[in-house]
């Protein structure tokens, strides 16, 4: 969090001096502000109220996208540590897992998509947001809200949407997963009720929007499991315990 971008090249007001005991905050507008002592967050139009106790989602430059910060008793945010639930803070003062900047989008709560990021179909049925992020790297998800990060063999991070991705560092591909309560959020045709490779091969051939019969379109990856490859050329593995997951254009 840059506070000069914050504000978009407005200076900020810094207060002369230290706060008096019981921070009698004083400023003339809402949104942060900074005194010798650190920063703080007011919340009305004459600074008479500011974030206390906890964690708070603020979009400070009005792009859409929020960082979370830490405020302690007295309504300072807190920078460069780590906040007394266990969770890091950069100089900054933005949450930070794995050294990146957890985000979301204004009006998203957890687990639900935001407004903002409808989540619409194509033709065929595939989400069109899974489509997008199969694609970004993970520098342009970020404003899906990334929610907890695995580091391993490859990177693998849960959005605030539900879905997963997976970053490759080798010539594997990029992956993206349904959330197991909603897998009708990347697929609109998916039935829990259909497990076998031939039945699912029946059942999406038969939906009338463009599947056919063949290898790599299709076909039948063994007696359980489907894959299925769409008109724009991305591929879709529904295996026969239910989850489905897309992959990126090679």
């Amino acid at each position: 969090m840059r506070k000069g971008n914050m504000f978009k090249g407005t200076m900020v007001m810094v207060l002369a001096g230290a706060m008096a005991i019981g921070m009698a905050m004083t400023s003339f507008a809402a949104g942060w502000q900074k005194n010798d002592t650190g920063w703080w967050y007011g919340t009305n139009a004459d600074n008479t109220a500011w974030h206390t106790n906890g964690w708070q989602w603020i979009d400070g430059n009005n792009d859409g996208v929020a960082e979370c910060y830490y405020f302690n008793a007295n309504g300072y945010m807190l920078a460069g540590t780590t906040t007394s639930d266990g969770y890091t803070v950069n100089a900054d003062g933005a949450w930070v897992n794995n050294g990146v900047v957890q985000t979301k989008a204004v009006g998203q709560t957890q687990g639900v998509p935001a407004d903002t990021y409808e989540n619409t179909y194509n033709a065929q049925g595939l989400s069109n947001i899974a489509i997008e992020m199969v694609e970004n790297t993970r520098e342009e998800n970020a404003k899906f809200g990334e929610v907890d990060v695995l580091v391993g063999g490859k990177i693998n991070v849960l959005y605030a949407n539900g879905f997963r991705v997976i970053y490759p560092n080798d010539a594997l591909g990029q992956e993206l997963i349904a959330p197991a309560d909603n897998r009708k959020a990347l697929f609109k045709y998916y039935d829990p009720s259909i497990i076998e490779g031939e039945d699912l091969v029946d059942y999406l051939c038969g939906l009338g929007v463009g599947f056919k019969r063949g290898y790599g379109e299709c076909d039948t990856n063994g007696s359980r499991g489907c894959g299925v490859k769409f008109a724009d050329g991305h591929y879709m593995s529904w295996n026969g315990g239910g989850a489905i997951t897309l992959h990126k254009i090679q």
